[in-house]
C-alpha cells in the first residue's frame, strides 16, 4: 500500500524549469481508506419433522429479522449460514405452527418438531378448474 502511494505521487509530480532553476510541484493524493470487515459465517444444520416423526419437505427456515432463509429438502434436512451468534431462527410450514429457536454458532443435528395448527387448516381452500381426458 505504501509503495503504491509513492509511485502514484511520483507520477503526479511535474517538473518545471524556470531560468535554470528547477521547481517541483506535486499534488497530494487523497487518503481515503475503505475497510471491509469480513463477517464470519456459521453453519447451522438439522432436520424438521412433524409429531409422528415424518420429515417435512419444503419447510421454511429463516433467520429472524433478516431475509436470509432456506427451504428444507425432501428428507426435511436444512443447512443455513448465520453471521451472528446467538441468532433466532424461525421454522414454518403451511398447516403447522411456527417455531422459533435461539441457536449458537456451529450447532449441528438440530431436531425441530412442528405441531399441526388446526385453525390454519380451516382457512385453506383448494380450487381446481378444467377437464382432462383419461389416458388408457
Amino acid at each position: 500500500m505504501q509503495r503504491t502511494r509513492y509511485i502514484s505521487s511520483f507520477l503526479l509530480m511535474c517538473t518545471f524549469t524556470l531560468g535554470g532553476n528547477i521547481l517541483l510541484a506535486s499534488t497530494p493524493l487523497p487518503t481515503e481508506t475503505t475497510v471491509y470487515q469480513q463477517q464470519k459465517q456459521f453453519t447451522v444444520t438439522g432436520i424438521i419433522k412433524d409429531k409422528t416423526g415424518e420429515p417435512i419437505p419444503g419447510a421454511n427456515v429463516v433467520v429472524k429479522g433478516t431475509t436470509n432463509g432456506v427451504v428444507s429438502d425432501m428428507d426435511g434436512n436444512f443447512s443455513i449460514n448465520i453471521s451472528e451468534s446467538p441468532s433466532t431462527i424461525q421454522f414454518s410450514f403451511m398447516g403447522f405452527k411456527t417455531v422459533e429457536k435461539a441457536v449458537r454458532a456451529e450447532e449441528k443435528g438440530l431436531i425441530i418438531v412442528l405441531e399441526e395448527d388446526a385453525e390454519t387448516l380451516d382457512e385453506v381452500v383448494v380450487v381446481g378448474f378444467g377437464t382432462q381426458k383419461r389416458l388408457v
